[in-house]
Order: C-alpha cells, then sequence, then structure tokens
C-alpha cells in the first residue's frame, strides 16, 4: 500500500508539471510556499504541544513525510492553478468545498496505509482547512 502511495505522488507530481499554467509561476511559487508554511507550522505546533503528529520525532525523523510534502506541492499546484479567480462567491465555495472534501479523503487513505497516524481516535484535517484558509485569501 505505501508503494501504492509513493506511485501516486509520482503520478500528481508528473501530471502537475504537465498542466497548462494558468497562473504564472511567480503567483504558484509563492501561493505554494505560503501553504506550505502555513502546513509545517500546523504540523509542528500540534506535534510539540498536543503530540498529535510525531514527523518531528526528536530522536529520529520520518523521512517518508517528504513523500506526503511533495504530494501537497503537487496538488496545491493543480488546485491553485484551476482556481476560479474571476468566479462569483459561490463558485470558489463550491471549488473550495469539493477540494477540501477529496484531500480529507486522501488523508483518511494516509492513514489507513499508515502514512499518517491518528492519536487517541483524533484525526488532523487540518490539511483541507489549510487549503481553505490560504484560497480565501487569495480569492481576496
Amino acid at each position: 500500500m505505501v508503494k501504492l502511495f509513493i506511485v501516486t505522488v509520482i503520478l500528481v507530481l508528473l501530471v502537475a508539471l504537465k498542466l497548462p499554467r494558468k497562473r504564472t509561476k511567480h503567483e504558484l511559487l509563492v501561493t505554494i510556499q505560503f501553504a506550505l508554511l502555513i502546513n509545517f507550522v500546523t504540523d509542528l505546533y500540534l506535534d510539540l504541544k498536543y503530540k498529535l503528529y510525531w514527523y518531528f520525532d526528536k530522536e529520529q525523523i520520518e523521512w517518508f513525510y517528504l513523500a506526503v510534502a511533495l504530494g501537497e506541492v503537487a496538488v496545491l499546484v493543480i488546485i491553485f492553478n484551476y482556481f476560479p479567480l474571476n468566479s462569483n462567491a459561490s463558485k470558489k465555495f463550491i471549488y473550495i468545498l469539493g477540494w477540501t472534501y477529496i484531500l480529507v479523503l486522501l488523508e483518511l487513505y494516509a492513514v489507513y496505509i499508515r502514512v499518517l497516524h491518528m492519536v487517541n481516535g483524533i484525526l488532523s484535517i487540518r490539511r483541507g482547512f489549510t487549503l481553505f484558509q490560504c484560497t480565501s485569501f487569495i480569492s481576496y
């Protein structure tokens, strides 16, 4: 199952690289950097304060998390590239809601194959909310 996850990440990266660009490289770069910064800060905070993650263990680093981060970059490129900037608020909301649903399902799959972890039955859905916050910020 983990091999399937890595293959999926590679395929999503290839799709993200081959899609025609609707945004400039600068817009994509800045948006992806901001989203990843929020994501890593959130993960680090939840790990150190609430012990919900253990990617940043004091004794060893979960290097497999790099595959998750690469997958996030590719998905964020796809999401932001096709974000309906010139549409009305309801279309933007539906777009964000649809991608949030997809990202939560992907995160549940990652928990199922033990790439991401649950602690005491608490599952993180923060990636969807981080995406929601980033795209809300961008749309204004």
